[in-house]
């Protein structure tokens, strides 16, 4: 895991980062590990793009602080701090080994400061245990890959119903077809004049762990195809285990906004790969 890219010029290393590491293609956040500090897991695709590789490094959660004061009566072997060079507003860099220390410190600053709002002006943080782990390494996804490197999936399905709009709740609202595709000139129809809907959804999985693809692409994916299919293998008994560590697919209530309009959505997060959809 030593093998590096050369960036040398400061705007090289503000663009894409310190760390040279090359070919990451998604971080995985992780339970907290043996060692007392968090963990996240890296997945790299190989040098010659044919196999990926994981592995499982420290990460420290952390967040910007305007005034060490505010951290006054907090345990002080549950933190580390450091006093960043200039003068600006979030003078102080405060790290935990644990989610658990970083969400106390926070609600802690909360009373200190008699605050109740949802943001603490106090506070700058920077984003999901992700984000936070490749600014905190200086790493980046996809450095030194071109974009045909990265291998895509595409997928969409077909379905049937009698009366109105497809509803997956309904026993009769099957799956019909299921077409996959991806960047390497491969494709695959599943479809119901040959296999049952149970085999149809256990056939995708298989397909989706076997090939291993890096991004699943689909057109309303979130609204439509995802939950679609997870209801179905729920009813089935079908796992939809489709992650690289062999999980089921994270869901969370997220948004999306364009000028005035604003989109609520359930997303789907996959282990170890990424999900597009075009409908954004």
């Amino acid at each position: 895991m030593a093998e590096s890219l050369e960036i040398t010029r400061t705007s090289d290393i503000a663009l894409f980062g310190k760390d040279a590491s090359p070919r990451i293609i998604d971080v995985l956040p992780l339970r907290t590990g043996n060692a007392g500090h968090e963990i996240v897991r890296i997945y790299r695709r190989s040098e010659n793009l044919e196999e990926v590789y994981a592995e499982d490094v420290p990460f420290y959660p952390f967040f910007f602080l305007s005034d060490a004061a505010f951290l006054k009566n907090f345990p002080r072997d549950r933190y580390k701090i450091q006093r960043l060079q200039g003068e600006n507003v979030y003078k102080y860099l405060v790290a935990f080994n644990t989610w658990q220390e970083y969400w106390d410190a926070i609600r802690h600053i909360e009373r200190i400061t008699e605050n109740r709002e949802k943001r603490i002006d106090e506070i700058y943080t920077a984003g999901s245990p992700a984000q936070q782990y490749l600014l905190q390494s200086g790493r980046t996804c996809f450095k030194g890959m071109a974009f045909d490197d990265l291998y895509r999936m595409q997928l969409d399905i077909e379905t049937y119903s009698e009366t109105g709009f497809p509803d997956a709740r309904r026993p009769e609202d099957q799956i019909i077809i299921i077409a996959l595709q991806d960047n390497r000139g491969w494709h695959q129809l599943l479809d119901a004049r040959t296999l049952s809907e149970r085999a149809m959804l256990e056939e995708l999985v298989r397909i989706i762990r076997e090939r291993d693809p890096d991004v699943l692409e689909m057109h309303n994916g979130f609204a439509f195809d995802l939950p679609y299919i997870e209801a179905r293998c729920a009813r089935h008994g079908v796992p939809f285990a489709v992650g690289r560590d062999g999980s089921v697919p994270r869901t969370y209530a997220s948004s999306i906004r364009f000028a005035e309009r604003t989109v609520d959505f359930t997303a789907y997060e996959i282990a170890g790969r990424h999900v597009i959809d075009t409908f954004f």
